[in-house]
């Protein structure tokens, strides 16, 4: 019995010993941690030039609106200087801001030349990048590149408009005209979705003249203005929004 009791308490203290290294690590980890901690806020505090009263009121500045505001790379001359409390303040830390951007500048601008020479003492005269090969390259690939819809003579095309409000669809009309200099056989139909008839007769005259379509082909008949009567709906549905161009080929609809 006395011998099971000895046992008993030797254990017990074995982990009591056991507890307690455990809790003295634990806290010399926390106590180095802290003191790295803090000694890496000291050394970047001073490489700011910033002192402990500084540092702790951008510290607290960050933690409130402007750390909310600003990008996460804003320094602490320009949070100081933002909430600075008078001009002679203001100053102060706007020209330790400019040194340090000009310390920065020179150093980028030192590092440029010198890789600027090692870049050249790597490559001598010779060029980098083939100019002629890479024009090669880019004219394959526009030739190979799949050419769109074009309009073609025996064509009916289909161009729904709005009269107002609407520099998309001017832009779209220029578009087609130019398509259509070289073309002699085909019927261009313009629809107008925001018009009505008799009422806005004279704006469509108007907006003709404005966009230079050809009188002559007007007159006969090869260029029509329409009041669009929900033909639109028909073709493209109700979602449809203008310009939109499409061409007539035999019994088929084919949108541009």
């Amino acid at each position: 019995m006395l011998k099971g009791m000895k046992l008993l308490f030797g254990l017990l203290l074995c982990s009591l010993f056991s507890v307690a290294q455990a809790v003295d690590k634990t806290k010399v980890e926390h106590s180095y941690l802290n003191e790295s901690s803090a000694q890496i806020e000291r050394v970047t505090r001073e490489q700011w030039g910033l002192n402990e009263i500084e540092w702790g009121k951008y510290q607290q500045l960050m933690r409130g609106i402007r750390g909310s505001l600003s990008v996460e790379s804003i320094s602490p001359l320009e949070v100081l200087g933002i909430h600075a409390e008078g001009d002679k303040e203001r100053k102060k830390y706007a020209l330790a801001w400019a040194k340090v951007m000009r310390e920065d500048t020179e150093k980028v601008l030192k590092f440029q030349f010198a890789y600027d020479d090692a870049a050249k003492q790597l490559n001598g005269n010779s060029q980098i990048i083939d100019m002629q090969k890479l024009k090669q390259i880019r004219d394959q690939a526009k030739a190979n590149k799949p050419r769109g819809l074009e309009i073609s003579d025996g064509d009916r095309v289909l161009l729904f408009v709005r009269l107002n409000d609407c520099s998309r669809c001017e832009s779209k009309i220029l578009n087609i005209r130019r398509q259509l200099d070289n073309l002699k056989k085909v019927q261009l139909d313009i629809y107008f979705t925001d018009t009505t008839k008799g009422k806005d007769d004279k704006k469509l005259r108007d907006w003709s003249q404005r966009n230079g379509l050809d009188r002559r082909k007007l007159i006969k008949g090869k260029i029509t203005l329409n009041h669009d009567k929900q033909l639109i709906n028909k073709y493209f549905g109700f979602t449809s929004s203008v310009p939109i161009a499409a061409i007539l080929r035999g019994n088929q609809l084919l949108k541009l």
